[in-house]
């Protein structure tokens, strides 16, 4: 393999990793700023994505014309090290700017989502655009050394997605815990600047092997406009933002599934990511491989397609197996079902199991999609650019549709289907005349059956399963609710044919519940404060749980208004499943007012202040 191409794969995995850290850091921030609402946290993803995509888009646009691409690279690994570090500091401050602005919109989200996504897109648009043009400018300046384009594609996308997998696990598991905040932004910013110096390095070794890289410029005319898009192209890079759409979906589904067998925490959010994006570089880098010994790889794009749709199927009816402790794997590590503290091993088995599989055909997916366009375009940069552009744009879009459309109408296993299916769509996308048509369609009938012989159910029977392992068969399951945040169930004990307590499960863990030691101390949480103030007139409530605090608060004859705030409509509604009687239940009471957002972020922006406020927090043993 020659130098240069080895050189930019390192410099690219460098650059990879800073871009992963930087946004774990950002998003972190970006809550302090924004709110840690699901709707929040999805707009600013979002909005960093778009960002992404301009950058895409303007590569598309002007990349070819770059004559010193490898320079204008380094300047985009600076930018991104210095506004990087700068919004690291910039967004916790912004909170209290924004608080006036945001605070009198809370009762009118269809202003202040747009306002969210609009200000997290201004603020994150100089290094998202800067990291969305660094693929297709890295493409053009080697195209040229590298004859196979699907090998080039792959093999740079490949060991730019190795590193941010390795920025996305050493992040929050190594750098945060040894420097901190400003620690990590540093080396962060230190990988971006050492991408920048290799790319100066990589530019004086093409100098001296060349007098200069020809500029890829065959298929713009001297008006520096590009011919129309094909039809061809045009199915190609919808290809491309359903391939994108589905595998970000996916990984809302995934973790869903994930955290019903192993502890929601921000170090198996980074295991999992990490397994994604290992998965994605692993097939990129295949794919990569593989074009040396079949140069017309890019036929097979159909068959990938559909075999992934099987491949998801398949992973997503493995799980529940691997769950049953009666597995020799489960016997040597121990594990006891509903543990706080997991071992390592069966975290990457689990991710390894569900999410690899159809991230290897992801990765392998979008060097084979590339290369069939680039045969389309005939400009490397416009191709990567568009490539990037429609990948980015459809991964903006997956997880929106998954977590508020997807599971809380359709819930786990329809969505699965639903998605798994879509990938018989892209299939169909990318067929063309010289497709391998033998493969394509054995592809294509695994995949229907599969979809075919999927366990319908097996989620929700999987999750009982769960919960009366862990809780005790005397206990009755009489609500599951998979919603936009969390899967949610309600179980009721009785005596003698009366109910006497229940119990708020969420994703496998007990939260709150209404037996006696519980509501007991979930009461005091009401009781001790006011202790503490003779007439108290407003109160405040974060975290609704089963009720206990509220119902507490309800009694206080002084109170004249209650605000509950919460970050998840399901458990919310759930409160009539715990108290039938519409006079016992204390959403009902007139004083109280209902605000489904991050608690946290309400008490900044809200105008109002209050005499009492409170909680019915989650177990200590969760946080973070």
């Amino acid at each position: 393999m020659p130098s240069a191409i080895r050189l930019a794969s390192a410099l690219f995995f460098a650059s990879g990793a800073a871009a992963l850290i930087f946004e774990a850091l950002w998003f972190r921030r970006a809550g302090l700023a924004f709110g840690n609402s699901v709707w929040a946290s999805a707009l600013v993803l979002s909005s960093f994505m778009a960002g992404m995509a301009v950058g895409n888009a303007l590569a598309a646009r002007f990349g070819a014309r770059l004559r010193s691409p490898l320079r204008a690279y380094g300047v985009l690994e600076v930018a991104i090290a210095i506004v990087g570090v700068a919004l690291v500091a910039l967004l916790p401050m912004l909170g209290s700017v924004l608080a006036p602005i945001f605070g009198p919109l809370l009762p009118s989200p269809w202003l202040l989502q747009p306002l969210r996504f609009a200000t997290a897109f201004a603020v994150m648009v100089v290094p998202s655009v800067a990291m969305g043009a660094t693929l297709p400018i890295l493409i053009h300046a080697l195209r040229e050394r590298d004859s196979d384009f699907g090998h080039l594609l792959g093999r740079l996308y490949g060991w730019n997605t190795l590193g941010a997998m390795a920025g996305a696990a050493s992040a929050e598991l190594v750098w945060i815990q040894l420097g901190g905040i400003w620690g990590t932004a540093a080396v962060a910013a230190a990988l971006n600047l050492a991408a920048a110096a290799g790319a100066l390095v990589l530019q004086r070794h093409l100098r001296e092997t060349a007098d200069s890289v020809t500029p890829d410029t065959a298929a713009i005319d001297d008006s520096g406009s590009a011919p129309p898009l094909s039809a061809s192209a045009r199915r190609l890079l919808l290809a491309a933002a359903g391939s994108g759409a589905l595998a970000l979906a996916f990984e809302v589904i995934w973790f869903r599934v994930i955290i019903q067998y192993l502890p929601n925490s921000s170090a198996m959010f980074a295991w999992m990511l990490a397994v994604v994006l290992g998965g994605i570089a692993v097939g990129s880098l295949i794919a990569s491989a593989a074009f040396r010994v079949w140069p017309d790889l890019d036929r097979a794009a159909p068959t990938i397609a559909a075999l992934a749709c099987a491949l998801a199927i398949v992973s997503h009816s493995l799980v529940p197996w691997l769950w049953d402790p009666s597995i020799t794997a489960m016997e040597a590590l121990e594990f006891p079902p509903g543990a706080l503290i997991i071992p390592l091993p069966l975290v990457l088995l689990f991710c390894a199991v569900l999410m690899l599989p159809v991230s290897i055909a992801s990765g392998a997916l979008f060097a084979l999609i590339g290369k069939r366009l680039e045969a389309e375009l005939h400009v490397a940069a416009r191709a990567t650019g568009m490539l990037a552009l429609a990948n980015s744009g459809g991964a903006a879009i997956g997880p929106l549709v998954a977590g508020f459309v997807l599971l809380p109408d359709l819930g786990v296993d329809a969505s699965t289907i639903g998605l798994s299916a879509g990938y018989l769509v892209v299939a169909a996308l990318v067929w063309q005349r010289d497709s391998w048509r033998w493969p394509a369609a054995a592809g294509a009938a695994t995949a229907v059956a599969a979809l075919l012989a999927f366990p319908h159910g097996l989620h929700e029977r999987t999750l009982i399963r769960l919960v009366r392992a862990e809780y005790g068969q005397d206990e009755e399951i009489i609500a599951l609710r998979e919603g936009i945040v969390e899967t949610a169930i309600v179980t009721r004990t009785e005596w003698q044919g009366e109910p006497i307590s229940h119990r708020l499960v969420t994703d496998g863990y007990s939260m709150s519940a209404t037996r006696l030691a519980a509501r007991r101390y979930m009461r005091l949480f009401a009781y001790l404060p006011a202790a503490f103030h003779p007439e108290p007139r407003n109160a405040m409530l974060i975290s609704f749980g089963v009720g206990n605090t509220a119902d507490a608060l309800t009694e206080f004859d002084s109170l004249e208004s209650i605000d509950v705030v919460d970050i998840s409509p399901e458990i919310l509604a759930l409160a009539d499943v715990i108290q039938p009687d519409p006079s016992r239940n204390p959403l009902n009471d007139p004083r109280v007012r209902v605000h489904i957002e991050d608690g946290r972020y309400f008490l900044q922006t809200t105008p109002d202040h209050y005499d009492l406020i409170t909680a019915e927090p989650p177990p200590p043993a969760f946080a973070g």
